[in-house]
């Protein structure tokens, strides 16, 4: 349960845990707590919480609304059904985010969203003859009169819900921000996921559904989840989906994206959900497993599983030495890994792997891993 409230320029927000919570979370101290941070004001409303990376942070119940909070600090719009309708029915394309007026949107207030799996089919507008449009509002309205869905839901959809080329600099760092917790929207409790996987033959971008990047990992996480809400639709591509880990990686080697430098932060976050999971399971085992193949993503976790559970230390130790040996290890996790464990043998070998990839990573740890050693 959660209670927000305003006094004195601060936002206090109190929630209550149920008495269930997993133990490892060494920051629940009692069933309740409070969270005090300074009221939005002008200029943070300019400059969205951007220090926070939701990609950093533990959730405090995976299974319901661990993400909420995000999608309330990234300002995504979330789209009137009404509107998407009106837009249907007048022949007009889906606009950009930044030219959707603001009162055709709800509000990220912790109810049920419907949030569309979709793919572009050209590459400066995702649906340029409305084809999609017509198969969303379709979709809409079959699901609102099986009572499925109630007509007040508001709908996340990439190009109207999230700041698009060409974006000023505020809008590009909101747009960094909101990114890096796409997942969220496929796996909070309060998700509906509705995928639309059709591409016309005719479509500037032809690429199936299934072999395109970023709809790869949407529907591998929302049907992990149970997210999906037409999953009658998506049967035959769901049979396909990975089953380990390691089989994802596997397939997802071979999906396409518009953008390069995404296939990196798409398989962050998938193993960022991955994780979260364990953790909320106490499955510390499973999390240790990850090191393997993370190439340096979350080692952080592992940092803090050696701290806090004399228990996994080994363990966990060889988990970073996997990835420590491939070069790829944050620089700074390895500075950090190096202080709290001095007497650990391998304490030296990370010391030299740090410095090797100061290169790579800056010289801002030079010192103090000079010093290590």
């Amino acid at each position: 349960q959660v209670v927000q409230s305003v006094h004195d320029g601060h936002v206090t927000v109190e929630f209550t845990l149920p008495e269930s919570a997993s133990p490892h979370r060494k920051h629940v101290v009692s069933s309740s707590e409070q969270l005090r941070m300074p009221a939005c004001t002008e200029a943070t409303r300019d400059h969205p919480f951007l220090e926070e990376d939701p990609g950093t942070s533990l959730p405090l119940d995976h299974k319901s609304d661990e993400y909420w909070l995000f999608r309330v600090k990234a300002r995504i719009k979330l789209l009137k059904v009404s509107f998407l309708q009106t837009l249907g029915a007048e022949g007009k394309l889906l606009p950009r985010c930044q030219e959707v007026p603001d009162e055709q949107c709800k509000r990220m207030d912790g109810s049920d969203i419907i949030v569309v799996s979709h793919p572009w089919l050209a590459k400066g507008h995702p649906d340029p003859t409305g084809i999609q449009l017509s198969q969303l509002v379709q979709a809409l309205s079959d699901l609102e009169r099986k009572g499925v869905i109630d007509a007040n839901i508001g709908v996340f959809y990439d190009f109207c819900s999230l700041p698009q080329a060409s974006r000023n600099d505020k809008e590009q760092a909101l747009f960094e921000y909101q990114l890096r917790g796409m997942r969220s929207l496929y796996v909070a409790s309060n998700s509906r996921v509705l995928v639309l996987p059709h591409v016309p033959e005719s479509a500037e971008s032809s690429r199936p559904y299934i072999e395109r990047g970023w709809c790869f990992f949407e529907l591998c996480i929302a049907a992990e989840h149970e997210r999906i809400i037409n999953p009658d639709d998506v049967k035959h591509l769901c049979e396909e989906l990975p089953q380990t880990p390691e089989d994802f990686l596997k397939k997802f080697s071979a999906k396409r994206f518009t953008n390069r430098g995404d296939q990196r932060a798409v398989l962050a976050q998938y193993l960022d959900v991955l994780i979260k999971a364990a953790l909320y399971a106490a499955d510390f085992d499973r999390i240790i497993s990850f090191g393997q193949f993370a190439d340096g993503m979350h080692l952080n976790i592992l940092v803090e599983l050696w701290k806090h559970g004399p228990g996994l230390r080994n363990r966990a130790a060889a988990a970073l030495k996997a990835v420590a040996e491939r070069s790829k290890m944050d620089t700074g996790i390895l500075v950090e890994f190096i202080k709290h464990q001095p007497e650990n043998p391998e304490a030296p070998r990370f010391a030299v792997l740090a410095l090797r990839n100061l290169g790579k990573t800056g010289a801002s740890h030079a010192y103090e891993v000079a010093a290590l050693a």
